[in-house]
C-alpha cells in the first residue's frame, strides 16, 4: 500500500466504519464524481451491508436506523484488515465499538 491509499483508509475509517455513498464524492455542483472505494472497502446496497457480521454489520445497522432514505453505501469489509495496516504504517485510531 502507498501513502495515498492509507490516507484515504484512514479518512475513511476517521468517519465510522459504513457510510452512505453520497458521502464519498469528489465535486461539487454537477460535477460529482464518486471516489474510489479505499482497501477492504466496498460500495454496496445497505441491505446487504446490514446482513455482514461484526462491527461492519452493526454500523451498516446503525446508519439504516439513523438515515433510512439511504439506499447505497461505503462499508469496510475487513475492519480487522483495515485496523491492522493503519496501525503497521503509524496511524493511531481511537478505540470504536459502532459507527
Amino acid at each position: 500500500m502507498n501513502k495515498t491509499q492509507i490516507k484515504t483508509l484512514a479518512d475513511f475509517l476517521a468517519g465510522g466504519y459504513c457510510r452512505p455513498s453520497s458521502e464519498w464524492t469528489n465535486g461539487t455542483g454537477r460535477y460529482i464524481t464518486r471516489k474510489q472505494p479505499p482497501l477492504f472497502c466496498v460500495r454496496m446496497e445497505l441491505k446487504q451491508a446490514c446482513a455482514l457480521p461484526g462491527a461492519a454489520g452493526d454500523a451498516a445497522r446503525k446508519l439504516k436506523r439513523d438515515r433510512p432514505r439511504v439506499y447505497k453505501c461505503v462499508v469496510c469489509v475487513d475492519v480487522r484488515a483495515a485496523l491492522r495496516t493503519l496501525r503497521n504504517a503509524g496511524y493511531e485510531m481511537k478505540k470504536r465499538l459502532v459507527a
